[in-house]
């Protein structure tokens, strides 16, 4: 199997070290990496560059990891390969936790030290970074993207193409909309609609050298 790499920046660099150290433990042997497709022509990735995405027909031995952090491109990218018949790789680093009854999608990202609890549902090209929990019964939605220490607590549930944003917190029960954005530090504890910002900046204010809620 010869897997290519989707997306040459920073997230790109953290996979492919998570990977080459895990090669080098004696994991993926069956895998080779073949190189990296990005949109920037004069982009010199480790001599691997393979051209632009939307230029670039898959094989059939092709498997494919989107290393892209932002939800709006992430989703564009996997239909434009899933429409050439593209086939999807999911990295799960080996320090992860992965209940026996979690289901994990196609194309998922599980960065190291990171836990999916019992039944809890990562549908397919969600990325998740390090140190992020996925509590029981909760559901990460398709192409969603938690960066680290996000935490989604029991029976919550996060919608599609939503961006977490390090250290959010879903309380138990929490549903946050499609295309959702929070930001560092902030929760959600009931229903928020789709399309929406959560700030902590919004949910807290200072009068006075007092916090107020």
């Amino acid at each position: 199997m010869n897997l290519i790499f989707v997306g040459g920046g920073g997230f790109y660099n953290e996979i492919r070290s998570f990977f080459e150290v895990d090669k080098q433990a004696g994991l993926h042997a069956n895998t080779t990496v073949k190189g990296v497709l990005d949109d920037n022509p004069n982009s010199q990735i480790n001599d691997e560059y393979l051209g632009q995405i939307d230029k670039y027909q898959p094989k059939s031995d092709d498997r494919f990891l989107i290393t892209i952090g932002s939800p709006e491109h992430r989703i564009r990218i996997y239909h434009m390969l899933l429409d050439k018949g593209a086939e999807f790789f999911s990295y799960i680093h080996p320090s992860c936790h992965i209940a026996p009854s979690a289901s994990i999608g196609d194309g998922v990202i599980l960065c190291a030290n990171s836990i999916v609890s019992t039944d809890a549902v990562i549908e397919h090209n969600v990325a998740i970074n390090v140190f992020c929990s996925i509590g029981h019964d909760s559901q990460v939605s398709a192409h969603s993207v938690l960066s680290p220490y996000c935490a989604v607590n029991g029976a919550a549930v996060v919608g599609s193409e939503c961006f977490l944003a390090t250290r959010v917190t879903m309380f138990p029960s929490a549903e946050l909309g499609s295309q959702s954005i929070v930001d560092c530090h902030g929760y959600v504890k009931g229903k928020v609609a789709a399309k929406q910002m959560v700030s902590v900046r919004a949910q807290y204010s200072v009068v006075n050298n007092r916090l107020l809620r």
